[in-house]
């Protein structure tokens, strides 16, 4: 099953990379055009407002898969990987016109990515859990 997480998790950094280096004009245009994805960004940019929330959903989307593609890797190795994925998705936004990188944008990223893990460890701590009472539970009725 980590096969699944691991194609997610690339799909999820193939858009990212790809969404980044689209042009700002790109962006603004799929916007006003596509009317489902203009209200859901602005919905989305309304949560909370001065924090760039499409960055944080973003990685902590990446960071939720990232625990579930490699769960055995170490938290700080794992946020350090996803730091310098958010670092290099802002560095390649100088080769995409209108587009400004911007490092509080990293910080953003980074929160996310923090969420995302947290997230991870939690459900699968909690489904370790279920899967231990279960077993536990099945195995006295058997008896």
């Amino acid at each position: 099953m980590r096969w699944v997480a691991r194609l997610a998790l690339a799909v999820g950094v193939l858009l990212i990379v790809a969404a980044v280096l689209l042009p700002n004009t790109v962006l603004a245009e799929w916007r006003s055009e596509i009317r489902w994805l203009g209200q859901a960004a602005n919905q989305v940019e309304g949560w909370w407002p001065g924090v760039n929330v499409v960055h944080v959903l973003m990685f902590a989307v990446l960071g939720l898969l990232a625990r579930a593609a490699w769960p055995a890797l170490g938290t700080a190795r794992l946020l350090a990987v996803l730091l310098a994925f958010a670092a290099l998705t802002e560095l390649l936004q100088f080769w995409a016109p209108g587009r400004e990188p911007r490092l509080v944008d990293v910080g953003y990223d980074l929160l996310g990515a923090c969420a995302g893990v947290w997230l991870a460890a939690g459900v699968q701590a909690g489904w370790a859990r279920l899967r231990a009472t279960s077993f536990v539970h099945d195995s006295n009725i058997q008896k």
